[in-house]
């Protein structure tokens, strides 16, 4: 589940009923001669972190709804009807993994905390979620040449740039259009594309723009550094010039605002994207699906292309590559890569 989301829709620990934190607290006890372990001893601390989010978030939405009785015992407040419920309220704003991921960490704590009652009914659910999660089985279902992407994205800005901007809506199309364009260009994980600050991440360098992020700023713990194509550069510099100064700062230096102030949220962008791209493209295209559509460019065009995705990825390895993103059925040597993709680089990788 994504960390802003996690950030602002879990209860904290502190504000867990106390039964709730006694129980919790009880699962990582060392046990002795007497007294079993507890059932989460094994977990290691990252898991710990992240089943504790998991069941955070499932309680600050039963306080929403106001069906978080503090009297109650833990065990019983994950019931099959609140369980339907809360799976159906994400699957209205969350990407499909996100609420399968969300819910199998909370069937998790779940059955830690009462790993002697039938949780088969749980099971049930996050196998149907599983399902409805699942990516297509055409792999190539719902890739769009990358250079169509990029085209345009490209014809799109130039016309919104002619325009006056005078109005929200035209400013809003103008930096979702962007997004897309730089998703195109730089095919970044959802999470570093919301945490671009101007003169931190994105950083001018000779005629184009670079991303630039360390290596605690990605999945991979590797430093990543990709360049916006020169193309970008006016459209960039109107927006920050032009558009960007339009909506509240709140003297943030994220680069992705809101129309109403303060940092464009991963669920936004996510759900901007998608419907910027059905607009223009007459198909949706998730965020995520961008780094699919750029390595597979990259091997329709030749063997010797398709090794720079591993780096343009931010991948180790090209096996990684290869398992994950490349949906070509066949390399077909006579297509032409997208020239946007030539100059986009990783930070150790030359050009």
């Amino acid at each position: 589940m994504p960390r802003e989301y996690m950030a602002t829709r879990q209860l904290l620990f502190s504000a867990w009923p106390a039964a709730d934190r006694r129980a919790w607290d009880g699962l990582f006890r060392e046990g002795d001669l007497l007294t079993d372990a507890g059932s989460g001893l094994h977990w290691a601390a990252a898991t710990r972190r992240t089943n504790r989010r998991h069941y955070g978030c499932f309680l600050k939405w039963l306080h929403i709804h106001d069906l978080l009785d503090e009297r109650s015992d833990p065990t019983e407040r994950v019931t099959p009807e609140a369980v339907n419920a809360y799976a159906r309220s994400m699957m209205a704003e969350l990407a499909p993994k996100t609420v399968e991921s969300s819910l199998i960490g909370l069937k998790v704590v779940a059955k830690a905390l009462a790993p002697a009652k039938d949780w088969r009914w749980f099971d049930g659910i996050t196998a149907r979620v599983k399902r409805w999660a699942r990516p297509c089985r055409d792999p190539d279902a719902g890739l769009v040449p990358i250079e169509n992407v990029y085209s345009t994205c490209l014809s799109e800005l130039d016309r919104l740039r002619a325009s006056a901007l005078t109005s929200v809506r035209a400013r809003l199309a103008y930096r979702d259009t962007l997004v897309v364009a730089f998703f195109t260009v730089a095919p970044i994980r959802i999470r570093n594309m919301a945490m671009i600050d101007v003169g931190v991440h994105l950083v001018r360098s000779d005629q184009a723009y670079e991303l630039r992020f360390t290596a605690d700023q990605t999945k991979n713990r590797r430093p990543l550094s990709l360049q916006i194509t020169p193309e970008l550069t006016p459209i960039v510099e109107h927006y920050l010039e032009r558009v960007r100064p339009c909506f509240p700062k709140s003297g943030s230096a994220a680069l992705w605002l809101r129309a109403g102030g303060g940092r464009l949220a991963l669920n936004s962008i996510y759900q901007r994207v998608t419907a910027t791209t059905r607009r223009l493209l007459g198909q949706p295209v998730n965020p995520h699906l961008f780094r699919t559509i750029a390595a597979t460019a990259m091997a329709d065009h030749s063997p010797e292309t398709a090794r720079l995705a591993a780096p343009l990825l931010g991948h180790a390895d090209f096996g990684t590559t290869e398992r994950h993103y490349i949906c070509s059925r066949q390399i077909d040597a006579s297509r032409k890569i997208s020239a946007i993709l030539g100059s986009i680089r990783n930070g150790s990788a030359s050009r």
